[in-house]
């Protein structure tokens, strides 16, 4: 083993009760180089959540800013073990299972910055008492049930810079709410019901917004996406854009990437989306365009597709470790 620990990994499999004591033991030993705890898809409880709250109390760590317990089965009770833990500043608690009580507790955590919660169980209640909060930069609550109430309290959070709030059912009247939100510059709202009129109104007053994902929504002309001064990377799969929303995309001279696959764009619309030059252009999945050396200039390889994701990254709250080891055979590694 290391020397130093700087950081648990227990997600590749979920590890035998022992396994997981075994790593809380390490942490009350004391090393002072952790950093990171990633604890997903280990079968977790509220009492292992408070087990582990003791053991990191008795070693009187201070530099854990980072806390991934995703994939586990905390409820409202276990969340409470968090409203005190010092100095973290980077949560995911996605796939749990607990909602508004939840969230009342980590409100009470104020030096949270970056919160990930998708499929959960919260809804505009839950939305409201997050909006409260000053500290959180970054929100991730995809898949749960927000609704258009739940993003209208969301728009009034005054700090954030990225937010995901894909598949939560909203409409034009939700989106619409980011019209004048003074810091956002990334907003994920793929999976939704969002219309020409409601991505407009959210556009409208908007200056700050460099990266938008509108994914399988209801987008057939957003003419707003031609005239946004600040955007750069506009992701629109699986709408209903047609040529007349193609030409409006191609006037804005600033952006670099439209992802454009699978909507209704002819060989027509491809030909003026080609001329403007972005840096990344998909349009795979048109079936209309059917002239192959236009195919070869507007579809993207799988290579280009990563280099496109190199050079701009999909926008994720919290990643989890990269080069992560492959597991022992106990189910944890320790590096």
């Amino acid at each position: 083993m290391a020397q130093t620990l700087h950081e648990i990994l227990l997600h590749w499999m979920r590890p035998t009760r022992s396994g997981l004591d075994e790593a809380i033991a390490r942490i009350v030993s004391g090393d002072d180089t952790l950093t990171h705890l990633n604890l997903r898809n280990t079968g977790m409880t509220d009492q292992d959540l408070k087990k582990l709250r003791r053991a990191i109390r008795s070693s009187n760590n201070q530099t854990l800013v980072s806390l991934d317990l995703s994939c586990n089965l905390l409820t409202d009770e276990g969340l409470k073990e968090l409203a005190d833990w010092p100095n973290l500043t980077d949560l995911n608690i996605s796939a749990n299972n607990f909602g508004k009580a939840g969230i009342s507790s980590l409100c009470k955590n104020t030096g949270i910055q970056r919160l990930t919660a998708r499929q959960n169980k919260l809804d505009h209640e839950a939305a409201a008492l997050l909006s409260q909060q000053t500290q959180y930069e970054a929100l991730d609550l995809g898949s749960n049930n927000l609704e258009d109430l739940g993003v209208k309290a969301l728009a009034q959070c005054p700090n954030l810079l990225i937010l995901d709030i894909s598949d939560n059912h909203i409409t034009d009247d939700g989106i619409a709410e980011f019209a004048t939100h003074s810091k956002l510059t990334h907003l994920v709202a793929r999976i939704n019901k969002i219309t020409d009129d409601g991505l407009n109104r959210c556009l409208s007053h908007n200056t700050k917004l460099t990266y938008l994902d509108m994914g399988n929504n209801l987008l057939v002309c957003p003419t707003s996406i031609g005239e946004h001064p600040s955007l750069l990377y506009f992701k629109g799969y699986a709408n209903q854009i047609n040529d007349a929303g193609a030409a409006a995309i191609a006037k804005n001279p600033g952006l670099k990437v439209a992802l454009l696959n699978v909507n209704r764009i002819t060989s027509a619309g491809a030909q003026l989306l080609h001329a403007a030059g972005y840096r990344f252009l998909d349009l795979s999945g048109n079936r209309a365009i059917q002239d192959r050396d236009l195919q070869s200039k507007v579809f993207l390889s799988d290579t280009q597709y990563q280099q496109c994701h190199e050079e701009f990254p999909p926008v994720i709250v919290l990643r989890e470790t990269p080069s992560s080891p492959a597991p022992q055979a106990s189910g944890y590694t320790l590096r």
